[in-house]
């Protein structure tokens, strides 16, 4: 085979090798990505992480809605959405749903964390508690109060927390 020839060949082979790896390469060069996301953790008031919280992500502006689940470090995220306006509601057994408007932007990821307030019911017949030698009704004002004294066993009473926003 003549030299002109053989150079001939390799410029094509480096002609085909150049267009290939010019294919291989422009998934990574898209443009930015025209939808955003929201991630976060889901927490009760001690800062323990809560897993297998509902998590509902509703358009204000259309009829979409897209929903996940916390996993078991309480963590969520829900991609592919379109920017706008979200309400956005977490609801987990045991604690009172929190809910709250979000932003969604272009290319971008929003981060929040969501404290979720405990929603005790028990029997009202065993709300007493031992304070000092005696004994008395004891109805907190706050569901955080309520919340440790259900888990540490101090009470057992009736008491409706209400919806918070985070």
């Amino acid at each position: 085979m003549p030299w002109s020839a053989r150079r001939e060949e390799a410029l094509r082979k480096e002609i085909v090798l150049l267009v290939l790896t010019t294919l291989a390469a422009l998934p990574g060069l898209q443009a930015q990505s025209p939808r955003g996301s929201v991630r976060g953790t889901v927490q009760d008031a001690t800062g323990a992480r809560i897993p297998a919280a509902k998590i509902s992500a509703q358009a204000l502006d259309s009829s979409m809605v897209r929903k996940a689940t916390s996993e078991d470090r309480g963590e969520f995220r829900i991609d592919d959405l379109l920017p706008g306006n979200y309400h956005i509601t977490v609801a987990a057994a045991g604690f009172a749903p929190a809910q709250a408007d979000v932003v969604i932007s272009v290319s971008s990821v929003r981060d929040v964390t969501v404290t979720l307030n405990a929603f005790c019911t028990a029997s009202l017949t065993c709300g007493l508690v031992a304070v000092g030698a005696t004994s008395k009704a004891y109805f907190p004002t706050a569901c955080r109060a309520v919340y440790f004294s259900v888990m540490s066993g101090r009470l057992s009473t009736s008491y409706r927390c209400t919806v918070v926003s985070f």
